[in-house]
């Protein structure tokens, strides 16, 4: 294996490593979301009571 290539991949494992570490299961945290009758339901579980808000800062765009 080429030096380059296995300091690459050393690297990107050690920058990679905490986010795993970080990562939050939710279905211990609040394991109601899991059970919920529906998506609205499961969506209030997990986020609580929040109100969306449309922005314009954010927009898709899809191409075939």
């Amino acid at each position: 294996m080429e030096r380059r290539k296995f300091l690459g991949i050393g690297l990107t494992s050690a920058l990679l490593l905490p986010l795993g570490v970080l990562a939050t299961d939710f279905r211990k945290t609040k394991p109601v979301t899991w059970t919920a009758k529906s998506v609205n339901d499961a969506i209030k579980a997990l986020y609580g009571d929040v109100t969306l808000k449309e922005s314009k800062e954010i927009s898709l765009k899809i191409l075939r």
